[in-house]
């Protein structure tokens, strides 16, 4: 299992409980991605790129799914704002990933 950490923009407010940046879980590696669509972190299963063409057709997907990547300490990918680790309702940071 991979730690995950809630995250959320302190300016437009996006957010979601992730790994913040690559990763890997049971079912393989992941990536974190802020959905433009609904303005959440989310972890993204990675495939193996390993054909001619694999990455190119994993970026359309990427495109067409309004996603784009964010890890920590970079700005929030839809408004340019520092995402903080925001705390859970019982004060702690993490939690694990289930896959």
């Amino acid at each position: 299992m991979a730690t995950c950490r809630r995250y959320r923009c302190i300016e437009c407010g996006v957010e979601g409980v992730v790994a913040g940046g690559q990763s890997a879980l049971f079912a393989g590696p992941t990536m974190t991605y802020c959905c433009l669509r609904t303005n959440e972190l989310v972890d993204v299963l990675t495939p193996y790129l390993t054909l001619p063409g694999d990455a190119e057709k994993f970026e359309l997907s990427l495109k067409r799914r309004k996603l784009k990547p964010w890890s920590v300490g970079e700005p929030c990918p839809k408004c340019g704002g520092e995402i903080v680790n925001a705390p859970e309702d019982d004060g702690s940071f993490m939690e694990e990933c289930a896959d």
